[in-house]
Formats: C-alpha cells, sequence, structure tokens
C-alpha cells in the first residue's frame, strides 16, 4: 500500500499526495536566500522534495586537483645539464568519486601532450617528457587536467627550473687569494637560486671565504649589497674597509662544459678569519 503525504499546494491548503518527496516542488521561485547547498537565486521549480533536500544537506563537490608533481631531481637543476626520458607523475584530487572516468590527461604547457585517458586513482604514472634543452634559465611547464561527473574541467600546474650555480670556499694561505675562472670552479657548488638571499656556511677557521653569484638569474639581478652572520658581526659589501670590501666581476665557464661564459659578482672577504655561524649575502 502506498504511503500517503501531506504537502502545502499554492493556495496554502493541505493536500493529499502519494510519494511526496517525488513530487516537484510548485511553489515560490528562486531561493532568496541560501540553505546548505541552495544559494539565493537558485531555481527551484521542478525539482523533487528529494532532489532539493540533497542540494541542501549533501550539494554536489566539484572536484580539484588537490596536488600535482613530476619527479625532476635536483630541483632546481643546472642550466645545460641534460634531462630526458620518462619522469613520474603523480596526483591526487579532491571528492574522487566526482572525476568522471578517463578524463584525466597531462601535457607540457605549450608542448605535446604527455598522457590521457586516466581515472582520478591512476596516479603515478610513468610519461615521457622528451629531452629539455636549455643553454640559459628556463622554466619548464606541465598541466594535469581532468573533467568532472557534471562536465566542468578542472587543471593545476607544476614546474621545474634550471638555472646558474651559486659556487663558494675556503682558501689557505698567506695573501688574499686570486680571483679567476680556477678558484671559482674548483670550489662548492650549490642549486640555489642567486637572486634572494644566498646562505654559506663556510664553517672556516682561520681561512678566506669567498662567494660567486651569477649576476642574473630568474628573478632579476643578483647583486649583493649586504651581509649578515649575527647581530654584532655584519656589514655592507663594497665598503672598502669592511669584510667583503670588493666586488669582483668575471666571465665564468663551467668545469663541466655545461656552459660557458657567464657573468659572476665574486666576493672575497678582506682577511683570513674563523667563521663558525653562516653568513647570508643579500
Amino acid at each position: 500500500m502506498a504511503k500517503k503525504s501531506i504537502f502545502i499546494n499554492e493556495a496554502g491548503f493541505a493536500e493529499c499526495a502519494l510519494n511526496a518527496p517525488e513530487t516537484p516542488y510548485i511553489l515560490n521561485s528562486p531561493a532568496t536566500c541560501t540553505v546548505g547547498g541552495v544559494v539565493a537565486t537558485t531555481v527551484l521549480t521542478g525539482k523533487t522534495i528529494m532532489c532539493l533536500l540533497q542540494d541542501i544537506l549533501a550539494p554536489y563537490i566539484q572536484p580539484t586537483f588537490s596536488a600535482f608533481a613530476v619527479a625532476i631531481t635536483p630541483q632546481p637543476f643546472e642550466v645545460g645539464c641534460v634531462v630526458t626520458g620518462s619522469k613520474s607523475f603523480s596526483w591526487s584530487t579532491t571528492t574522487g568519486a566526482n572525476v568522471a572516468a578517463g578524463s584525466v590527461g597531462i601535457c607540457e604547457v605549450g608542448g605535446s601532450l604527455l598522457g590521457s585517458g586516466f581515472n582520478y586513482n591512476s596516479s603515478p604514472q610513468s610519461l615521457s617528457i622528451g629531452t629539455l634543452t636549455n643553454t640559459s634559465p628556463t622554466t619548464y611547464t606541465w598541466q594535469i587536467t581532468g573533467c568532472s561527473t557534471q562536465s566542468t574541467s578542472f587543471s593545476r600546474n607544476v614546474s621545474k627550473c634550471s638555472i646558474y650555480p651559486v659556487y663558494w670556499g675556503v682558501e689557505t694561505c698567506g695573501i688574499r687569494p686570486a680571483v679567476d675562472n680556477t678558484l671559482v670552479t674548483g670550489g662548492s657548488k650549490c642549486m640555489v637560486n642567486g637572486c634572494g638571499t644566498v646562505t654559506i656556511d663556510f664553517n672556516s677557521a682561520g681561512q678566506w671565504t669567498w662567494v660567486a653569484i651569477p649576476a642574473s638569474n630568474p628573478g632579476g639581478i643578483a647583486n649583493k649589497i649586504c651581509w649578515y652572520q649575527t647581530g654584532f658581526s655584519n656589514g655592507s659589501i663594497g665598503n672598502p674597509t669592511d669584510k667583503y670590501p670588493d666586488i669582483c666581476t668575471l666571465n665564468i665557464t663551467s668545469a663541466q662544459s655545461c656552459w660557458s661564459a657567464v657573468s659572476y659578482k665574486v666576493y672575497m672577504s678582506c682577511l683570513a678569519g674563523s667563521d663558525s655561524d653562516p653568513i647570508q649575502f643579500s
């Protein structure tokens, strides 16, 4: 026996109906206030009571990519280094059940499609990125796209870049060392963007300290104007009476033949000293 329900008609009178939850809504529309997932101005007419309850209490949630990554290390990598072959792409989504089956694809932005037809839970995937050629600082970007079960697209990007390295070192000798290509490329190398604050842990013991920073890198000019070790040990770079009294500019060529004739700023200490704390150059 069908269950009877009571609802109010447009005239304000109570009526009896079968399966009221499936009866189309025919009262005031659109919505004049936001309730749960139903926002003001939503057209209500024609929706069933069950549908309205769902919209209010459990609205549809548009999926997104909460993470997207490609396994390229080190990052950043050095200009001129060959990056090629297959790399692992991984991702995660919110409300995966709302991602249309087989709708996930990955491409290089401005380039070719790497793979498609994946599901939201098909991560990770090993895909060929070809060969990344870079003779100067370059940024590469990949995009993952998907489609919701309501036919709405969504995407997320991931980027990797190449830069010139920062070199640094300590020297043990009786006089201030000469600054040349051999000194720089024979020092320690770190892959950090020289345009930001560069922190070096020299840990010197009665030694000369130096750092060589590319004159230009992604983000702007890398000239440093001050150094900082502690509140009692800091100063201005280029001041003749300071710890780093001058700036030597010269062209450096990579010892590994990755790049050549790149302008570097080299900061050499004026005295041999002991530095147990890291020094910041900015």
